[in-house]
């Protein structure tokens, strides 16, 4: 009880420390450019491969499934990798545990809050793909046959259940970010974990693959599957977490 209560104690402050570390990474950046490059990307490719004077109302909605399976089946998990070794890094970079551990800290504070940060970092960046879709929407339409009038409800009704989805791999991925000092070693899982997408996702072993949980709940063309991907989640996220709480002071020690 006195864990717990502690825990709640310093939560809030623990949140706001992590937030003001944002200000000394890239991280931010990341969370406006690579939503930005993948409706480059797309917009890109209309342009060149697309008759846009036939552009209708199920061309836009093939376009929109198009940056929800560009999002999911590539960007999304590397974000996600990408977001959780930027927020650990502080850490351990020049002997930051050191420092940290130093004074009374309670590391599963430390830890829940980084998770909390990574969590609104990936919803933002998801947010943020709608808003420069919407652009590219805006572009594209003044060259098609039909304007863009979806507003691109088709993105914007899959965010939910999208980080709903990706929440078993945000804490795979911090909990890794968390234990090893490199940068290396989480990107490369991301790298790894997304090629996998590809075979795993398309395939009857989806379930015990959380990176394709993200794509499943999106863009499965069976309701039911949708909601199983969010099930599992749902199953897998608090006892990925448990687990990783277990682990989070282990070897963790000043000096």
């Amino acid at each position: 009880m006195n864990l717990l209560n502690n825990l709640i104690r310093t939560l809030p402050r623990f949140v706001a420390i992590e937030a003001l570390k944002l200000k000394r990474t890239s991280v931010l950046l990341m969370t406006f450019a690579l939503p930005a490059l993948v409706i480059i990307f797309l917009v890109g490719m209309s342009l060149k491969a697309s008759d846009l004077s036939q552009f209708d109302e199920q061309s836009w909605l093939r376009w929109w499934s198009g940056v929800i399976a560009l999002w999911c089946h590539f960007m999304l998990p590397l974000t996600v990798a990408l977001v959780t070794s930027s927020i650990n890094a502080t850490e351990h970079k020049n002997e930051g545990w050191r420092l940290m551990l130093a004074m009374p800290v309670n590391l599963y504070s430390l830890y829940i809050a980084k998770v909390i940060i990574a969590v609104f970092l990936i919803t933002l960046t998801s947010v943020m793909l709608w808003v420069f879709g919407l652009l590219g929407s805006a572009v594209l339409s003044g060259m098609a046959l039909t304007a863009d009038t979806s507003w691109g409800s088709p993105l914007l009704t899959a965010l939910p259940a999208m980080i709903l989805t990706c929440l078993p791999v945000i804490l795979i991925q911090h909990g890794i970010s968390w234990r090893v000092p490199t940068m290396i070693v989480p990107l490369s899982v991301g790298v790894v974990a997304t090629m996998g997408i590809v075979q795993i996702g398309s395939s009857e072993y989806w379930v015990y693959y959380p990176w394709s949980y993200m794509l499943m709940s999106s863009l499965a063309n069976d309701v039911a599957l949708r909601g199983q991907a969010i099930e599992l989640s749902l199953i897998i996220t608090p006892i990925v977490l448990f687990i990783s709480l277990l682990m989070a002071a282990k070897h963790k020690r000043a000096g």
